[in-house]
């Protein structure tokens, strides 16, 4: 499996870029599911294809010391799906639902009750970069979905993300009353 690439770096464009980052994730041979196959599945496919985009990301997204990198809201989210050559346009409801799993690995996890344990614990397959995927934590109102085909034939996934960075430890995530498996 060929790696791909990510790198953040810090844009310092006058007043309007200070303070934030870019970062940029490249994924090969990867693009989720359209609504078309997950809409009529049960739900195991759907939490095997969340669990793949979360390795996915977790391998390909420049893992270093620091780990994955945090954004506060609002950012600016652009989503690319590179086809091959000979692979097929999606039409822009199609392209826009199979966006759906990667934003929900991106964004933070929410705490949600559980019988068993009889306490909140937060989902599972979520990174925490960015803080949530409702209309007013994008700029714009919703991420921007593009596709275009490939110059050398291969599938890729590009996730790019502009916006300021947050403090991981701040995190609401994880508190008290909360178990974490």
């Amino acid at each position: 499996m060929l790696l791909g690439m990510a790198n953040l770096t810090k844009l310092d464009r006058g007043t309007e870029g200070e303070g934030r980052y870019h970062w940029r994730c490249e994924i090969p041979d990867y693009w989720p599911r359209g609504p078309n196959k997950t809409n009529r599945m049960h739900w195991a496919p759907g939490v095997k294809e969340s669990r793949t985009a979360f390795g996915l990301v977790l391998v390909h997204g420049g893992r270093g010391l620091d780990g994955l990198p945090a954004f506060d809201s609002p950012v600016c989210l652009m989503l690319t799906r590179v086809y091959a050559k000979h692979g097929k346009k999606l039409d822009p409801t199609n392209l826009a639902g199979s966006v759906k799993r990667l934003e929900d690995v991106l964004r933070l996890p929410r705490k949600r009750w559980h019988k068993q344990y009889q306490m909140y614990v937060p989902e599972r397959f979520r990174h925490g970069i960015i803080v949530d995927d409702r209309p007013e934590d994008f700029v714009g109102g919703k991420p921007i979905v593009e596709q275009r085909r490939a110059d050398d034939g291969k599938k890729l996934a590009i996730i790019e993300i502009v916006g300021r960075l947050r403090d991981r430890r701040m995190d609401p995530v994880i508190g008290p009353g909360c178990y974490v498996p």
